[in-house]
């Protein structure tokens, strides 16, 4: 019986020591550490669309080259003749502006005889596009006037003054929302006294819009 008893005493004891080993060994698991956040992506940079079709008024002013188309026959030699053109219009739409636009075409040589001119109309523009390239179609009227002399030469063209049409077309390249450049191309129809100094416009300018 007491072989039995002490028996009994040892398992006990060697249990609880097992039990106490384990409990050390394995007790509450250690929390591991949080990693570090990462750092957010940094948003991306988007650039505002350039609004080329800006409303509102606008100024430009640039240079012109007129060839010279006056009724003269063929008998007379007359050269073309260069200048510059100044403008202000409104663009009230998208698709549509309103002009007044004046050029001087500084000398158109008769050999003999000079002709100095000038043009001031007012222009209809209708843009086909709207983004940063926008060709245009353009018709108006308005007033010419030719001075100077057509020397000795009867056929030659008379500098005179009158009624016009202007029509043709150009296109506009926004650099900025304020800023564009662009060519011209137009045809000047004088009609009545002055119908003698048809003429074909190349231009090229700059604009800034408010």
């Amino acid at each position: 019986m007491r072989k039995e008893l002490l028996t009994a005493a040892c398992a006990l004891s060697l249990l609880f020591g097992a039990t106490s080993a384990f409990a050390g060994a394995y007790g509450e698991p250690v929390e591991a550490e949080e990693a570090p956040a990462a750092s957010p992506a940094p948003a991306a940079v988007v650039e505002p669309e350039l609004d080329c079709a800006k409303l509102g008024p606008y100024l430009g002013l640039g240079g012109v080259y007129a060839v010279e188309l006056f009724d003269d026959n063929g008998s007379a030699r007359t050269g073309n003749s260069g200048g510059y053109h100044v403008q202000a219009g409104y663009r009230f739409h998208p698709h549509a502006a309103v002009e007044a636009r004046f050029e001087h075409y500084l000398d158109f040589d008769l050999d003999p005889g000079h002709i100095e001119a000038y043009s001031a109309t007012i222009n209809g523009k209708a843009f086909l596009l709207t983004g940063r390239f926008q060709p245009y179609a353009l018709a108006g009227m308005g007033f010419v006037s030719g001075n100077g002399s057509a020397g000795n030469n009867p056929q030659a063209a008379h500098p005179s003054n009158g009624f016009a049409l202007r029509f043709g077309g150009g296109l506009e390249a926004c650099i900025t929302e304020h800023i564009s450049v662009g060519p011209e191309f137009a045809y000047l129809l004088p009609t009545g006294s002055a119908n003698d100094l048809d003429m074909f416009t190349v231009s090229l300018g700059a604009q800034y819009k408010f």
